[in-house]
Parts: structure tokens; sequence; C-alpha cells
């Protein structure tokens, strides 16, 4: 691992600074103007801020000779962040970032000496540990997608997918249970994905040595499940569709690793394979990631509050008011909801159970809670005659609530 950005305050070289990076504090990047943040894809200043201290030192200031850079560090992020939102190419650049040719050099260094990677990795572990989970993940997920290829495209690492009929490139990456990228690696359409998956398992058990299961589809079959055994000690389960399933069916832990080909689908560059060197398309997946895995925002919070507030000046009326346990009963059903949604997610659906019965049975257990808390509440209701006052308020009761338990909303 290389050294981390000097977490102290830093005297700067000059008096006006826009930038806390070490190409402004030690380098020449002062001596160029500042660009105004105009683009969806520039890093917020929260973004900046988490993504700062994962930065590696460079050599110059290490004392190993080199110029010091004259470009700021977060311009340049934001460059390449720009074109793999964008998927322009290198020359194409709009004038207000700096000249491609520093970029491309920037970029070019850090995939060379496996920064990008490293600073991905890191950036991985912090998202783990917000979402409460250990920094290093225990299970994967393994997967591939075949992706054409621009004309631009060496034919010598390209080739043609039989079974999917695509053809050019293949992107076969493992993902953690929250669809966050372990590994990658990109070949020629004609590699199956057994083929690929023994490297691309040995590169994952390297860095992760605490990964004992990864999870594949039928394509895994066959010697590789005893390979990973006796060679990883990983267990590679092989998660099939039942002869009863017809057409598209959400499959218990496959559809991670298919959400997160539909996550790196958002970067305009990655639609297409326009890579001279797989190396490169790597290098371009993992930016695609960390240009994902942002910071929470609090746009996204007001942006929620106000859909709720939205939906209250529709449904509530002038002579409505507070009930404490109308709140606390659609806080209790919006938790009961979030549990139900997370449980099934993890476990699947059981085998056997289509997906009309399924959700039958889901409604069916959800109606028969909502008649018992009533019931333990308030004791046994004589009669289901619905009151003459809306049809809002015979749904309600027809659940088993009463309206004054939800407020008065009718």
């Amino acid at each position: 691992m290389s050294l981390l950005y000097v977490p102290w305050h830093v005297d700067f070289n000059s008096p006006t600074v826009s930038c806390d990076c070490l190409a402004h504090a030690y380098g020449n990047a002062a001596d160029h103007p500042d660009r105004e943040r105009r683009y969806p894809s520039d890093m917020t200043d929260t973004e900046w801020a988490a993504v700062r201290p994962l930065l590696p030192v460079p050599a110059w200031l290490k004392g190993r000779g080199g110029r010091p850079e004259g470009y700021c560090h977060r311009q340049l992020l934001d460059t390449i962040r720009y074109l793999v939102a964008g998927g322009i190419s290198w020359r194409a650049m709009p004038a207000d970032f700096p000249d491609w040719g520093r970029v491309y050099a920037f970029f070019r260094r850090r995939r060379e000496h496996g920064l990008i990677a490293e600073v991905h990795d890191r950036l991985r572990g912090t998202v783990r540990e917000r979402e409460g989970r250990e920094a290093e993940p225990t299970a994967g997920i393994i997967d591939a997608q075949s992706v054409k290829a621009a004309a631009s495209v060496p034919a010598v690492s390209r080739g043609y997918d039989g079974g999917k009929k695509v053809p050019d490139r293949k992107r076969h990456i493992v993902t953690d249970t929250l669809g966050l990228l372990l590994a990658v690696a990109v070949t020629a359409a004609n590699i199956g994905a057994r083929d690929a998956a023994a490297g691309l398992l040995i590169r994952l058990r390297r860095p992760h040595r605490d990964i004992t299961l990864v999870w594949a589809d039928g394509g895994y079959t066959g010697s590789l499940v005893g390979w990973c055994r006796d060679q990883l000690a990983l267990t590679l389960e092989i998660v099939k569709r039942t002869d009863d399933m017809a057409g598209f069916v959400v499959l218990p832990r496959r559809w991670v690793a298919e959400r997160t080909f539909a996550w790196l689908m958002n970067s305009r560059r990655l639609a297409r394979d326009y890579e001279t060197l797989p190396a490169t398309s790597e290098a371009r997946i993992r930016w695609s990631v960390v240009t994902r895995s942002s910071p929470f925002s609090a746009w996204r919070l007001a942006w929620g509050l106000a859909g709720v507030a939205g939906v209250g000046l529709v449904v509530i009326g002038p002579e409505a008011a507070l009930d404490v346990v109308g709140v606390a009963a659609g806080l209790g059903s919006a938790a009961t909801m979030a549990l139900g949604v997370t449980l099934t997610k993890r476990w699947g659906r059981p085998a056997g159970a289509g997906p009309a019965a399924f959700a039958g049975w889901q409604l069916t257990a959800g109606a028969c809670s909502c008649c018992l808390s009533p019931s333990l509440s308030r004791g046994r209701r004589p009669s289901w005659t619905f009151p003459p006052r809306s049809a809002t308020s015979g749904s309600v009761w027809s659940a088993g609530c009463s309206p004054s338990c939800c407020g008065s909303a009718a």
C-alpha cells in the first residue's frame, strides 16, 4: 500500500488557494486558474473530503525525483469522471478542464501502478462499514457480461460469444453481497465463463482471504467447483433455475451481480468497450464504481421528505388531526414492510412457489397481522358493517383497523 495524504494542516505557497490537494499545497497547481464546477459528474465538497485521504502521495513529494505537479488533483479527478460518465473521447474534453494529455498521463500512471484499484478498495471498505458490515467481505457473487466493442479495439482481444450471440469482449466481475466490486477481468468474448473464472478467483483470493463462499449461475458448473474447493478453499455454490420457472425470474443472490452490471451501464463510456487495452477497460470499470460509491447526499433526503409532504397534501383533509397511535402504526407498518423486503432478498422465494402464490401468501400474512392488532387492543368487533363515510374508511375498516386508529383521514 502506498502512503496516504497527510491529514494535518499545511501551509500553501500561494496566498489565494481554491483547493486543499497536495498539488496546490506543495506543487504549482495554484499557477493555473480554477474552474467553475458545472457538470453533474463533478465531485461535491463532501465527495472530495471522502476521496482526498485515499489518494497516494506523489513521488516528487517523497523525494524520489520528478517535477511537481502543475494541475489540481480534484480537477484531474473531475475530468476522468466526466469522461467515464459522458462517454466522450480524450481529445473531445471541454476547454475548462486541464489539457487532455495531462489528464491521460495522470490516469495512465495510476492504472499501471495499481493506484486506481487501491483507492477503489479503500473506498469500498468505507462504504461497507457505513452500511454496518465488516470492511472485508466473506462471500461474493461471480458473473459475466458480453459487450460490443468499438472499431478501435484490436482484433487480438476480440471474440464472439456464441451463447449470447454478442461479439467482441466480455466483462467478468465478482461482487460482494451489497453489489460492490471485488475483482474484475476483461477478456475476448469467446473466452468462456469457466475458463476466465479460474484466473479471476485467484485474483480475488489474494487480497480477500476472508471470502469462503461464492455464488454463481449454471455457466460455472463442472470441474470448476471441485477446483475451487481444492485449490482456493472456496465453496462455489451454483444457483440454478428450476424447471417450473418461465420467463424472467429474479434468482437469489444472482440478481446482485446483475444489478452491478446495470449500475455500470449508467456510465456511457461503458455502454461499449472503446479501450485498446483490457487493463484500461478494467480501470474504467473501477472508476465508474468509484463514481457511484459517493457518500450520502442531503438532496436525496430532501427529495424524499418533499415526496412525503406531497402525499400528505393530497390525502389529508382540513379536518385531519395528528394521532400518536396512527403515527406509531404507520411507522410500525413501514418497518414491517422493510423487514419483509430485506428477508425476501436474503432468502429468496421458496422452491416450487410461483410469483402469484408467493405474493398471495404475503398479502394473506399482512391482512392477518392488520386484523390481529386492533383485536388485541380493542377487543373483537361485533360486525363488519362499513360506516357510510367514504371508500377509504371502508377499506381501512375491512383491514381490521378503525378510522380513529389511523387518524381522521376520511
